[in-house]
């Protein structure tokens, strides 16, 4: 076929034996190159319009004769990208793309006729639209003109400078908005995780600067209550051994539910140790004093954690000159200079810091700031810089908190800073504690505004957390340009007015994860003072990634797994929860029969008192003293028994008998009651009389 155009060339060479019908082969090819070549040129002049043309500027992309080109490359800065011209009624999209980062006007062509469009693959560049994306310049039209578009922008991990927040984010991805001193985030912009980690119809919160990595153990303390109203509770402890994937059920420091309540806990390296505070009643209320928990840490050959039995003894902090009386509030813990240990304590006057040189046995006291304002003093000493940091809560409303450092290893100098006005919106952040951990050189720090009505939000309900990331600097971090204050979402505060134990917390780092530990209140009821409902969660800000599908110091793991422990009985028997065989036991049953558990450990007899431990077992097998042939039983301790307890009693050994005596101790059975056999049993029920536990006779078999 003659080859009459440049369309009608052939893939195939050796079918193109002509151009525009002088032949080229054999020859003919020399005779006819001259005629052909010019033929060529002339025929490929007509087809120019199809090539891509490169340009500088918008202008220029704009001044292009559509009749000759269809496709052009944009190389002006930051806006690179080929563009094509379509026909058709663009006049809608042009107007709304203002930045022209999409859709640019020919400059000889109606809108409606046409237009300049950008080839991408479905995801918006801001910097098409003219974003410089530093976090400082401002980018707020750029921003405006891309989410004008209704299509997705990914940021590619920038941060840019608004003037207000966008008011959805649901577009977004991978990208970061300065306004004022807050960055506002796109969900994966950080890598993070945030998972509940109680599950308590409870008042479980307030796990406020008493959370520390123990070993490979992360421990988490808080309070559980029936409300915030709730003037008794017990202090209990979580704990994950798995990096924060899963958290055990809480552990009770005591069963019994009273006014202590605990603020500052923390380990330094070889002793665990908690500050607990002291109601003068029986419900939590002031005058204060304070408790000292103390035990021994130490790690075996394996690695395994083996800890002493708490010791416990009163302590006295000294009243600061210009304060009175004891803290309303010891908080937080950090090993200081010299092998100390220092705490803030909070009065009615002001904030200071409590240092110890005798593990906590006493104590000198440094004003942080004399006046009412000044609560809740967090502290970390950090060993690089020989300084003590940490914030603390401005109790004035509508104002920030403080950040302050001291000397190097000097607690009598103290500077102060207050967070500008509008550092964290437009009120201020009162009322917020600012726990934190330092690692490398900068801070890691959480706060939030506790309740809507104090941010100034539309709803109380609605109340903001923020992660901050500081430098480490002896002077003003909050005026740092490196500093980060990101806002990490919204906490749901369902109390209506007052703090309560929402966004209160604590911070830990472990491997490469910062745990930022907070209460939410999940619901609330119809009666102030009853049926709420606080859990605690836990966002981990992963500072580093490795590669794998999995490695423990920068992941955590989905738990899918059912509460391991509680398991069902064969045969539709009710469940049973494992407490350890170490004794030859079976786990306690649940549904089903009673089951009385019983130790299978000898308990002998000392002076006519049977000392017993823990509450794992109902049932005990005692033994007279010395291997006697007989002996009395007038008196039981238990330092953890709780009103209500059920336990059985019975003899090691038919060959000695023991008899449980009626009145003489705290045992009271009607009469005194011999157990001869290994048959016979006593069934005693605890109770609380006058604040003292005595032991009732519930029931009484002789079997012999």
């Amino acid at each position: 076929m003659t080859k009459d155009s440049v369309t009608d060339w052939d893939t195939d060479p050796s079918n193109n034996t002509d151009i525009a019908g002088i032949n080229i082969t054999g020859a003919g090819f020399v005779s006819g190159f001259d005629g052909a070549m010019r033929t060529m040129m002339a025929q490929l002049s007509g087809y120019t319009r199809p090539l891509q043309q490169v340009v500088f500027s918008r202008a220029g992309l704009k001044a292009l004769d559509t009749t000759k080109y269809v496709l052009a490359y944009l190389g002006e800065s930051g806006r690179e990208g080929t563009f094509k011209f379509a026909s058709g009624d663009f006049s809608a999209r042009i107007t709304a793309d203002t930045q022209e980062g999409v859709y640019i006007k020919a400059t000889a062509i109606a809108s409606s006729a046409g237009a300049w469009v950008r080839v991408f693959n479905d995801e918006l560049d801001p910097f098409w639209f003219g974003a410089v994306g530093d976090g400082t310049t401002d980018d707020s039209a750029a921003i405006t003109g891309a989410l004008a578009l209704n299509v997705k922008i990914d940021g590619f991990g920038r941060t840019y400078k608004v003037t207000s927040v966008p008011s959805s984010f649901l577009l977004i991805k991978n990208a970061a908005f300065n306004v004022g001193s807050v960055t506002y985030i796109s969900r994966d912009f950080l890598r993070t995780d945030t998972a509940k980690i109680t599950n308590n119809f409870l008042y479980t919160g307030w796990a406020e600067v008493k959370s520390y990595p123990l070993g490979d153990s992360l421990r988490v303390w808080a309070m559980e209550k029936e409300s915030h109203a709730d003037g008794t509770g017990r202090i209990l402890c979580f704990t994950s051994d798995d990096g924060g994937s899963t958290y055990s059920p809480g552990e009770y420091l005591d069963l019994a539910a009273s006014g202590r309540t605990l603020w500052s806990a923390g380990y330094s390296g070889t002793t665990e140790y908690l500050i607990v505070r002291v109601p003068a009643g029986s419900t939590d209320v002031p005058p204060y004093t304070y408790e000292r928990w103390h035990r021994t840490v130490t790690a075996d050959t394996s690695g395994d954690l083996n800890t002493t039995a708490w010791t416990v003894t009163a302590i006295t902090f000294p009243t600061p000159v210009g304060f009175t009386g004891q803290p309303v509030m010891v908080i937080d813990f950090t090993t200081g200079h010299g092998g100390s240990i220092v705490v803030g304590t909070s009065y009615g006057e002001g904030a200071a810091a409590a240092r110890s040189t005798d593990s906590g046995a006493t104590w000198t006291s440094y004003i942080l700031g004399a006046s009412s304002s000044f609560e809740e003093p967090t502290i970390r000493y950090d060993a690089a810089t020989q300084r003590y940091y940490g914030f603390i809560r401005n109790g004035t409303d509508g104002q920030n908190p403080r950040y302050w450092h001291s000397g190097v290893d000097d607690l009598t100098t103290i500077s102060l800073y207050t967070a500008p006005s509008g550092t964290f919106g437009t009120n201020g952040m009162s009322d917020s504690p600012i726990p934190f951990e330092i690692r490398d050189g900068r801070i890691h720090a959480f706060g939030s505004y506790r309740n809507g009505t104090l941010e100034g939000a539309a709803s109380d309900e609605l109340t903001s957390a923020f992660y901050l990331d500081f430098p480490v600097i002896a002077g003003n971090a909050w005026s740092s340009s490196t500093k980060k204050i990101y806002r990490i979402g919204t906490l749901p505060h369902r109390e209506t007015g007052g703090a309560s134990a929402v966004g209160v917390g604590a911070v830990m780092i472990h491997d490469d994860k910062v745990h930022l530990i907070y209460g939410m209140e999940e619901r609330t009821g119809a009666i102030p003072s009853l049926n709420r409902i606080v859990n605690l969660y836990q966002t981990i800000i992963f500072l580093a990634d490795r590669n794998g599908m999995h490695d423990f110091r920068n992941d955590v793991v989905t738990n899918r797994a059912s509460v391991r422990g509680l398991g069902r009985q064969p045969k539709g028997g009710g469940f049973t929860y494992y407490a350890g065989d170490a004794f030859g036991g079976l786990p306690a049953l649940f549904g089903g029969r009673l089951n009385l558990r019983s130790d299978p450990a000898q308990n002998v007899i000392s002076g006519g008192v049977l000392t017993i431990s823990g509450r794992a077992s109902s049932g005990y097998l005692i033994d007279t003293e010395a291997a006697a042939a007989t002996d009395d039983l007038d008196t039981i301790t238990n330092a953890e028994a709780q009103n209500g307890d059920i336990i059985t009693l019975t003899t090691w050994t038919s060959s000695r008998d023991v008899t449980v005596k009626n009145g003489t101790g705290n045992i009271f059975t009607g009469a005194d009651r011999v157990l001869s056999s290994t048959r016979d049993f006593i069934v005693l029920k605890a109770r609380l009389v006058s604040g003292v536990i005595q032991y009732e006779q519930f029931n009484f078999s002789d079997n012999a």
